[in-house]
């Protein structure tokens, strides 16, 4: 079926999240400040008197969230999702809790609803959290659920801005200033929801239909260039993780530092005053390789030898962020919200009138957990070997909760793109969990037409015409490798709608002809058209 039929028990955790929807009060899902989205802060902190024998969780969150448990980051998701199937998570959280006290914290991204931004995370009307669950241990039961005892906090440090030349799709970028006041953690509001006479609730809720995605430590610590007081010796020392390193007052440090391979990674940098209060301003700029100057930027850039810096530059979207670090000897830490997509960094650092210590820097890539069974080598040539390995990489970067066109520009999930991606994944790992996942939103997509969007979930709907066809393709790959029939039936309905549009559109000549406007008849871009100039028809 489309999507299976959920058990009695799923049905039960189903009841019990859409009891649970909280959030801040006197929220307004938009803002004044250039920002495609707000940050939201949910805490709990309970006390157990000893090691917990069992901790599942079930959750969800609207946009997107991050989990940390003992400061230590646990999840993120929820997978990609839209208004009609809407998934949530569950984890076991045994392994990080511990007697005595512990604080669970979600870090919730809500993008704003209104707004044509961040396409790849789609979101619905209401912003929301979500939590049920407990965590028990010899001598306590205790009820975890986001509607008792959650504090939430607004945090208006950070802003995703929008009209920036080189993010269209994503609005991932940070802009992070410190708070002229500490926000107030409060109690949240419950929603309550309470559906009758079969409508349908804000986030129709599904189980996640894949795993969570794997986390793998990555090596960046070749350093390209050093324009410091501090020798480019001692800052590879630092990213090798050997040391911490001393910035003096009033210093500045340009680098260009280089991964082991393009990555996918979430980062996390960590930062404290050495004695007295001070400030460091940070700029990180994120590209896949050297640039010569190019002749239309962003979407015609100039590229040979990705890692020759001869003449080259690092051109990108960036984060920016600007810390006051107290004199108690606090670390800050800061870690972008999402992951990002690099092969290249360019960290730009002004340090206050105080010298300050960067203690830590760690890049952890995420990618869907690709099982490789296959193996390939073509006799007697040394590059098939490598044409395999970047082949592999190029896989995993572009699968995280879904399949990505592309990881560094856009994140969204076409259906052309996927079927392409989707077949080579059946061949390397025999793994169907995230095309079906595929197949079952896009089935959801359908418009009026009749047809499946281009890309979907995606907050911007888009109709490609063929590519209505590329998911019939989809479902007809996946009955051969897999021959679930009873999967590849449910969709007919919706297939026959596709032809029947195709039919209704054949003109005297035998040819497809007269789409509606908002049907984009496209196959895919050519360079004659310009960034911004292309035919419509």
């Amino acid at each position: 079926m489309t999507q299976k039929m959920v058990s009695t028990e799923e049905q039960k955790i189903i009841d019990a999240l859409q009891a649970n929807w909280i959030w801040v009060p006197d929220w307004v899902d938009s803002s004044d400040s250039n920002t495609a989205g707000k940050i939201v802060n949910f805490t709990r902190t309970i006390q157990l008197s000893s090691r917990p024998s069992t901790s599942v969780l079930h959750f969800s969150a609207d946009t997107r969230y991050k989990l940390y448990v003992n400061g230590k980051h646990v999840a993120v998701g929820p997978t990609r999702s839209s208004p009609l199937i809407w998934y949530y998570d569950t984890l076991d959280i045994t392994p990080y809790l511990m007697e005595g006290r512990n604080e669970l914290k979600f870090v919730v991204l809500r993008y704003f609803n209104s707004l044509r931004s961040a396409m790849p995370f789609e979101r619905t009307a209401r912003p929301g959290l979500t939590v049920t669950g407990s965590v028990r241990t010899a001598h306590e039961a205790v009820d975890l659920a986001s509607s008792n005892n959650w504090l939430g906090c607004v945090d208006n440090t950070i802003q995703f801005p929008m009209g920036l030349v080189d993010d269209v799709f994503l609005h991932i970028s940070e802009r992070v200033t410190p708070a002229e006041a500490r926000s107030t953690a409060v109690a949240p509001l419950a929603y309550n929801i309470r559906t009758l006479n079969g409508d349908i609730p804000p986030w129709n809720l599904r189980p996640r239909l894949i795993p969570m995605p794997e986390s793998t430590p990555i090596a960046v610590k070749t350093i390209r260039a050093c324009e410091s007081a501090i020798d480019a010796s001692e800052w590879a020392a630092f990213f090798a993780k050997s040391h911490t390193l001393v910035l003096p007052a009033g210093s500045s440090h340009n680098l260009e530092l280089q991964a082991d391979t393009h990555s996918t990674a979430f980062l996390r940098w960590s930062f404290k005053a050495v004695k007295h209060a001070s400030k460091i301003n940070m700029k990180v700029t994120y590209s896949e390789g050297y640039e010569l100057e190019p002749r239309s930027y962003p979407f015609f850039r100039s590229k040979t030898d990705r890692l020759d810096a001869s003449g080259g530059h690092i051109i990108g979207p960036y984060d920016e962020i600007v810390f006051n670090l107290p004199d108690n000897g606090e670390t800050i830490i800061y870690e972008p919200f999402w992951f990002r997509t690099f092969r290249l960094l360019k960290v730009e650092i002004g340090i206050g009138p105080e010298p300050i210590e960067i203690s830590s820097f760690d890049a952890t890539q995420v990618n869907y957990p690709l099982a490789v069974k296959a193996s390939w080598k073509q006799p007697n040539d040394p590059q098939s070997k490598l044409i395999w390995d970047v082949s592999i990489r190029t896989m995993r970067n572009c699968m995280f909760d879904g399949y990505s066109d592309c990881p560094f520009y856009e994140q969204l999930q076409y259906s052309g793109d996927s079927r392409s991606v989707g077949l080579f994944h059946y061949l390397l790992s025999g793994d169907d969990r995230l095309m079906r996942q595929a197949i079952t939103n896009f089935a959801a997509s359908v418009t009026p037409e009749g047809l499946t969007q281009s890309r979907f979930p995606s907050h911007v709907p888009q109709i490609i015409a063929g590519f209505s066809l590329y998911w019939i393709l989809q479902i007809w790959d996946h009955h051969i490798y897999f021959g679930d029939t009873r999967f590849s039936r449910s969709f007919v309905p919706r297939i026959d709608g596709i032809l029947d549009f195709f039919d209704s559109h054949i003109d005297d000549l035998g040819l497809v002809s007269g789409l509606p406007n908002v049907v984009w008849q496209y196959v895919d871009w050519v360079t004659t058209w310009g960034g911004n100039r292309r035919p419509s028809r």
